[in-house]
């Protein structure tokens, strides 16, 4: 008998936010320099939560939970002409903390009478807690240790693991994220350029890890030219290493922090006088986005994600490499 998937819904409520915002937008010395600053502050009721069943249903969905969202927004600007020169910039920053505040206890099982506890739920490689945030990746497995701590190790044998308590690895949530834009113009040239940078959070590449395990990868080269991988005070097979590691999250998880030239675009805006009145505004454009990554220390590009949910964010498994473009454009009015 196969089981129902899910207990029937009843008496659905609506998710609820409730959120305040406060801020500020001032110019300073005739425009020459803004300023704006902004605070705001949500919470989220009853959303739905999953509690496994078993018997005839494999779960529920339970409506519950307080999710606090706490962030800031700052920018800065300049803008100053010098004769027939003007060169404009702005500076961004945003910052974002989450916090759940309450997930849901002694949930009733209809099916056996008994009390759930939902204030440790576990979504794939993410763990939702009380007083913990959404974004939070753990892992419950490493290489065996012996009764000192040290890896479990003997020469010629493999590497095996063990499951532990969960432990943390990290958040896929970003401290903060900046964005540095600059303008140029001179008699009827225009040229911006924007860096954007992400600051703290991290990524998981299972590409990598699978590249490293048929030792295709630059890393496992890098160990065979080097005899072996040092654990401590030995040396293990390559292959031994990477067929044990390549499985565990804890190996594979990287800063996601990254800075790049986000944007460049080069404008030309022709005279109106050269075309007596039958053309107007007539621009034009070369551009290109995502054109240098300055900094990164993933093995991809962290900003990349598998799906555009929740628990999809941070997390590589042989997706498509991020792209750059470049483009042409002309404008122009009657």
């Amino acid at each position: 008998f196969k089981p129902f998937k899910y207990y029937p819904i009843s008496n659905l409520k609506a998710e609820r936010t409730r959120s305040y915002e406060v801020g500020l937008d001032s110019k300073w010395f005739n425009n020459t320099i803004t300023f704006g600053v902004t605070y705001y502050h949500s919470n989220t009721y009853n959303q739905l939560l999953k509690a496994t069943l078993g018997s005839n249903f494999e779960y529920m969905f339970v409506q519950a939970g307080n999710v606090q969202n706490r962030g800031l927004e700052l920018s800065l600007g300049f803008d100053k002409k010098f004769g027939n020169f003007n060169y404009s910039t702005t500076f961004t920053a945003t910052t974002n903390k989450n916090k759940i505040i309450q997930l849901a206890r002694d949930v009733l099982n209809p099916v056996t009478n008994t009390l759930i506890d939902l204030t440790d739920i576990q979504v794939g490689r993410f763990r939702l807690r009380e007083g913990g945030e959404i974004g939070t990746v753990y892992a419950n497995e490493w290489l065996k240790r012996d009764g000192d701590n040290y890896i479990d190790y003997q020469p010629g044998q493999a590497l095996t693991t063990e499951t532990t308590s969960p432990y943390k690895l990290g958040s896929v949530n970003p401290k903060w994220n900046l964005g540095w834009q600059h303008g140029f113009s001179y008699k009827g040239f225009n040229l911006n350029l924007l860096f954007t940078a992400r600051i703290g959070g991290i990524a998981i590449s299972k590409t990598q890890a699978m590249l490293d395990r048929y030792g295709v990868s630059e890393a496992s080269a890098d160990a065979r030219d080097a005899g072996g991988v040092s654990l401590g005070y030995f040396k293990v097979d390559p292959k031994t290493y990477y067929d044990a590691v390549s499985n565990l999250d804890a190996y594979y998880t990287y800063s996601a922090t990254n800075v790049r030239l986000q944007e460049a675009r080069l404008t030309y805006t022709f005279p109106n006088k050269w075309f007596k009145g039958t053309v107007n505004n007539l621009s034009l454009s070369v551009y290109g986005t995502n054109l240098w990554m300055i900094y990164n220390k993933a093995p991809y590009d962290p900003e990349l994600t598998a799906s555009t949910g929740t628990f999809g964010q941070g997390y590589d498994y042989f997706m498509l490499p991020s792209q750059s473009t470049y483009g042409l454009s002309l404008k122009f009015g009657f």
